[in-house]
This record gives structure tokens, sequence and C-alpha cells, in this order.
């Protein structure tokens, strides 16, 4: 998160500078019109719709289990639908995948995992097109993720689960955050910008492991601390296909007592269509 916030300073300085009379009545004029450049923005009264294709991969060699720290390596394929009207936007999203990883825990022994990563997100998001900032247009968001994560752990050498008297452990684990969070909006040029946000909120968890034996408990809940952020580049090819590239991390942390913690850092890139009318 501290790297996240260096970059958000960094670009706010880089974003200009303010120089006085006409020139900048000139240069707000000129930045209030650029912000409607944005694909995901509706002009001044009218509606957008959209739709995406989209294609991420990950590393995450700073997830961290109950008793191991995890390396995974992943994909996630899916899309996204959006409806706006003038500076409010709404957006579903769906992404599913899957990702292997090695641990190493605290015994010496080592992990193989296997996970399916599956993603539903509801997005709404109100933008200040007036409110500039040396070239950033704010916006507030919030919305409601849930990821759900069935998970195969093989522990290699002379080890083996207690839980499950065996070298497997089988589980699945599922995550609802509820979050807010702030962002901006950059524009280089008429197709050329950046969008940038970071979330947070609570998030309640659960792990449930599927071949516990029977004299163990094998089920757990509570309530965690979820964080996401999104840098994200566009372009628009035509006046209405837009290809964007970013990158993109996320986390569960805090984790109640059996709840397994989870996070995902890598970069995506999409290729969609925004029609406004």
């Amino acid at each position: 998160m501290r790297d996240i916030v260096i970059f958000l300073a960094a670009v706010t300085a880089l974003g200009g500078t303010c120089v006085g009379g006409p020139v900048y009545a000139q240069a707000r004029i000129q930045e209030e019109n650029l912000v409607y450049t944005d694909p995901t923005m509706a002009l001044p009264g009218r509606w957008t719709v959209g739709a995406n294709a989209e294609l991420w991969g990950g590393i995450t060699p700073w997830v961290r289990t109950q008793d191991s720290t995890q390396q995974w390596k992943g994909w996630q394929a899916g899309g996204s639908l959006s409806v706006g009207y003038d500076a409010f936007q709404l957006q579903l999203t769906g992404l599913s995948g899957s990702a292997t990883g090695t641990s190493s825990m605290s015994n010496g022994a080592t992990v193989h995992t296997h996970s399916g990563i599956t993603e539903i997100e509801i997005l709404g998001r109100y933008v200040f097109p007036s409110a500039q900032f040396w070239g950033i247009t704010p916006y507030v968001l919030g919305g409601y993720d849930f990821v759900q994560v069935p998970q195969s752990d093989a522990v290699f050498g002379n080890f083996f689960y207690p839980a499950t008297g065996s070298s497997q452990r089988k589980l699945t684990n599922t995550f609802n955050t509820l979050f807010i969070g702030v962002g901006g909006l950059y524009e280089f040029t008429q197709n050329v910008g950046l969008r940038f946000d970071v979330e947070i909120g609570p998030s309640f968890g659960e792990s449930k492991y599927t071949n516990f034996l029977p004299s163990m408990k094998s089920d757990f809940s509570g309530t965690q601390f979820g964080f996401m952020s999104h840098l994200t580049v566009y372009w628009r090819i035509t006046d209405d296909i837009v290809a964007q590239v970013g990158l993109k991390a996320a986390g569960i942390e805090g984790g109640a007592n059996g709840v397994q913690v989870w996070g995902a850092a890598g970069a995506f890139g999409s290729i969609g269509y925004a029609h406004r009318f």
C-alpha cells in the first residue's frame, strides 16, 4: 500500500503547474472537456454502455496462509458490462481462472498448491468533472466483491497433515467484501489517458475443509480487512473500440482464527466496446 501511495503522490506532483489569469481559465476549460474522452465517461445528461473482454495474469510472492508463505502464479479471464449516465457509472465484472503455487512451511515441509479462482464484482462510481486538480479529475466509488478459491494442497517429504491423516488437504475459501474508495482520471491526449484508484473495506471470510477427519473442526469464518488498487491506461482505437492495460493488486488481510488470507498482484489487458448516446 505504501508504494501505491507514493505513486499517486508522484502522479499528482507531475500532473501540471498552476498559472494565473486567462491562461489558467483556458486550461481549466480544456481539462473539463478532455475528461469526457475517457471511455467510461458519459457526456453531461447522456448515456453510455460498454462491454469488455479481459485477461489477467498475476504472481503473488507475498501471500501468507496460516502455516506457510505462498508463491502463486495464476491467471483469470472474463469480462465486464457497464452502463453510465452523466457522471455515474455502474459496472458488473466476472473473472475465472486458476493458480499454482509452492509453500515453505515452518517445519521444513514443501507444499504444492493448485486452486481455482472465481471473482464477481459490482462497482458504482461517481465522477466530479468540474473538480480539476493539476489535470486530475477525482471520483469516488464503492461496491461488492465476491472471491471464491477452491484449493488443494499436497505436502511432500516425510510429512502429513494431522487434521486429515494424509499428505492431502482440500478446502474452499470464500470472501465477501464491501468496499469504498477514491480515484482519479488523467487524460494525456484525446485518445490516451489513465485511471487510478484505491479501495478498502470489511471482508467476511470463510474456509471450509472438505477432507478433515470427523473429529476435527472443518469450518471457520470471521471478518477481515480487504483492499484493492488499480492503475489503468486506456487507448481509444476508434470512437467505440477501446484497448486497456494496467496493474492490479488486491488482498484479504488480518485473518480471523482459522480463516485463510488471500492476495494477488499482477497485470491485465482488455479490449472492449464503449458507446455513447
